[in-house]
């Protein structure tokens, strides 16, 4: 049947800090359960119906409004599985890094700051939900194609039961970020499926900057892990070592030789770069980026012809350079 409606409605379930939702917070997004009206109990049929309502809604015409003017919200020909395809799992704050640059770093310090203790969400478990939709097959056999956010995964307590779980289910792809300090045994065996995409933001190639912009001295083991990651995974060029650009702290192109420099040192084979981070939310508020910083990607984009580097700029940063956002 054709109607506008968007893959995430249709097919996704985001599990946010507090609450689940279609989508993710930046795309605003449908709540379908909230802890601070539901508590901390999900009735999941309720919140599966909730989703099934929203794809009859469509049908008739009827929107949710801060979806009608996204990109992804579209006039397509869609069919009636509404089986769980995209999922997000960005449920916990816990992380064992102090960035700089995090836009959850309020919230972290309002539980303590970072740990490096294994930790679960102060507000509800995924994996029980998550073995639910397997075991009364709503998630789409085979075909997930999943993210985990967070917080930091390799500290989460449910990361086990749900990469098991995911990787029963099986996957067309997943994502999964992290700070790289504590070694995964359960991330590595995500890795050797060649559909995982790893991805470490270190953001610096010594140890003084990684100091001043991580707010730890870990250095040294983000630096190992990598390498011990690249190593065991059954597809190198899927694990991306990436570099935030942040104003006054990592912002010379020494910083970013002294990077690349460490990438071809432990055998990185993909590498990827931004400035962005959501600091247009949290500092920017609207204001133009430097031009200065254009001059920093297009400079690692030339030292990068000089390796066997895979060298990326981020899609968002590419998107602020495109309109001329600086």
């Amino acid at each position: 049947m054709r109607y506008k409606c968007c893959k995430y409605l249709h097919n996704g379930m985001c599990f946010m800090l507090n609450r689940i939702k279609t989508c993710n917070d930046l795309h605003y997004g449908v709540v379908l359960f909230d802890t601070e009206t539901d508590g901390n109990v999900i009735d999941i049929n309720k919140v599966f119906e909730k989703r099934r309502e929203l794809v009859e809604n469509c049908k008739k015409g009827i929107y949710f409004e801060p979806c009608v003017n996204c990109d992804k919200f579209v006039e397509d020909d869609w069919d009636d599985n509404i089986n769980i395809v995209y999922l997000s799992i960005f449920h916990w704050l816990h992380c064992n890094c102090a960035c700089v640059y995090c836009f959850q770093a309020n919230e972290r310090e309002a539980i303590g700051g970072y740990s490096d203790n294994v930790e679960k969400s102060q507000y509800y478990d995924a994996y029980p939900v998550l073995k639910y939709l397997y075991d009364n097959n709503m998630m789409e056999k085979g075909k997930l194609r999943v993210e985990f956010g967070g917080g930091e995964p390799a500290i989460l307590k449910e990361l086990p039961d749900l990469i098991s779980l995911i990787n029963k289910n099986g996957f067309e792809y997943c994502l999964i970020m992290s700070s790289g300090i504590r070694y995964s045994e359960d991330i590595e065996k995500l890795l050797q499926n060649p559909n995982t995409q790893f991805t470490v933001t270190i953001a610096a190639g010594s140890r003084e900057i990684y100091k001043k912009i991580k707010q730890r001295d870990k250095f040294f083991e983000v630096k190992n892990n990598l390498k011990r990651y690249i190593e065991n995974s059954s597809n190198p060029d899927n694990i991306w070592v990436r570099y935030l650009i942040y104003e006054g702290i990592n912002d010379t192109e020494k910083d970013i030789k002294d990077w690349l420099d460490m990438c071809v040192e432990i055998n990185a084979k993909s590498v990827e770069m931004t400035f962005e981070f959501c600091q247009s939310f949290n500092e920017k508020k609207g204001q133009p980026y430097p031009s200065r910083l254009k001059e920093l990607i297009d400079y690692y984009l030339e030292e990068g012809k000089k390796t066997n580097l895979h060298c990326l700029v981020d899609m968002t940063t590419q998107g602020i350079i495109a309109r001329g956002y600086y």
